[in-house]
């Protein structure tokens, strides 16, 4: 895979997690101690009362060894908590985050998927599938919160990025139902660089390994499809039903991403 096309993939990625946050209202923003910045070629994000890896990370490349002085000043320097996206594995990049003094996060090795979207198959309803208006992002955030097992003060704040990106016309949430029951909801992001990106997917755990996922990513091929896109981007843990659930549906496997945090002893 050609290195300028893993980054396009990080990109979308992070278009995504960004975008969510950068799109947060100001009473949200002041509520959940919200900060972004984009210049200098250095992006980033921190949702100061909710520091989970997904709102906490900033990036300036995507490769360790393009990591600049002074991205790397302000990773080591910042008072907040921020994460890396970093291309490549604990063990391939052991020694160069020895030399800057960082370690992998545990539990955050992701692979990077993608497919073209024109060697999809035009979708073809199994499962009743619906887009969601702004008004049912609720609906989404039921089935969301079961597979994620949020506070209900986090389940605001995601309520709100979704809305955001909703709002904005960046996003579609989707839903599956058996009969009128909601059984699994997923959402697509679309970002700027004609790649569009499967940001979540849940199906309730009693519903679970009877095609409603597998349904959810081809309907949100289809709706890229529509968007005129030309990728569709997806990660997805390693060892997952998720991956195997994407490659079932023609995903490739780019690379593998870590996130990457300060050393220990700097804490």
């Amino acid at each position: 895979m050609k290195d300028d096309f893993k980054i396009q993939l990080e990109e979308t990625e992070f278009n995504y997690l960004f975008d969510r946050v950068a799109l947060l209202s100001d009473s949200v923003r002041q509520k959940y101690a919200v900060k972004t910045f984009d210049r200098d070629d250095i992006r980033g994000f921190q949702v100061g009362e909710s520091p989970s890896p997904m709102n906490c990370r900033i990036r300036g490349a995507y490769e360790l060894n393009d990591v600049s002085q002074y991205l790397l000043e302000m990773f080591h320097n910042s008072q907040d908590a921020f994460y890396l996206p970093t291309i490549g594995t604990a063990k391939t990049l052991k020694n160069k985050l020895k030399e800057i003094n960082a370690e992998p996060l545990r539990g955050w090795t992701h692979g990077q998927f993608f497919v073209e979207v024109d060697s999809v198959q035009p979708y073809q309803e199994t499962f009743k599938t619906r887009l969601l208006s702004c008004d049912e992002i609720d609906t989404f955030i039921q089935i969301h919160s079961t597979g994620f097992k949020s506070s209900k003060d986090n389940q605001d704040l995601v309520t709100a990025m979704f809305k955001g990106l909703v709002t904005h016309g960046l996003g579609e949430a989707y839903v599956v139902e058996d009969g009128l029951r909601p059984i699994a909801a997923g959402f697509v992001y679309f970002s700027d660089n004609n790649i569009a990106y499967l940001a979540t997917a849940v199906t309730r755990r009693t519903d679970r390994n009877k095609g409603a996922h597998q349904a959810l990513i081809l309907r949100r091929i289809e709706s890229a499809r529509q968007r005129g896109m030309k990728y569709v981007s997806a990660t997805a843990q390693l060892n997952s039903q998720s991956r195997r659930n994407m490659e079932t549906l023609g995903f490739i496997l780019s690379h593998t991403q870590i996130l990457v945090k300060k050393s220990e002893g700097e804490e």
